[in-house]
């Protein structure tokens, strides 16, 4: 079934699948195989397109006892960062949202590409398709927590930002969720 959805690109099935793995009592007992089911888990989910049931699998993947308690490393990190909204830049002087992109690739790059699921030459050939994929998915989010975060303030620069007055940027920006 893994196979199926990856050949697909349906990363939320893909996400199901492995966190069905994951809850066997089998991988359970292994904690090398189990944090390594963890962490497909976890890069899957952060793949899969942002939707209510990306967004509830995301928030039940993190709430597991090993990333909860930082024991999956690196990945856990990354994935917590789709959830507490650190991969934006507020810029006080400006009133921009950045994408952090760049930064996630400094960050987290090289631990990326080293797994099968991003790596040009190894696992099924679609590591650089994902990454790709990955790049838009840091990018929706941001864009996510930005409409969220601008919702929250009135600010002059919305309606400038949207070419209209206060009451009508908050409209679009509503209609844009």
């Amino acid at each position: 079934m893994i196979r199926l959805s990856l050949h697909k690109d349906d990363y939320l099935a893909t996400t199901k699948h492995y966190l069905s793995i994951y809850h066997t009592s089998t991988i359970q007992k292994d904690s090398d195989q189990s944090r390594a089911v963890l962490q497909s888990v976890l890069i899957f989910v952060v793949l899969a397109p942002f939707g209510n049931e990306q967004s509830d699998l995301l928030a039940r993947v993190v709430r597991e006892d090993p990333v909860k308690n930082d024991q999956i490393g690196w990945v856990g990190g990354f994935v917590k960062r789709f959830t507490d909204g650190e991969l934006m830049r507020y810029n006080p002087w400006y009133v921009v949202l950045t994408c952090r992109w760049p930064m996630v690739v400094e960050v987290y790059g090289s631990e990326l590409r080293f797994t099968d699921i991003f790596a040009i030459d190894k696992g099924d050939g679609k590591g650089q398709a994902r990454w790709e994929t990955l790049s838009k998915r840091v990018t929706e989010h941001v864009s996510t927590q930005q409409v969220g975060f601008l919702l929250t303030i009135e600010h002059p620069s919305n309606s400038k930002v949207f070419h209209s007055n206060q009451n009508g940027s908050t409209k679009y920006l509503s209609r844009s969720l």
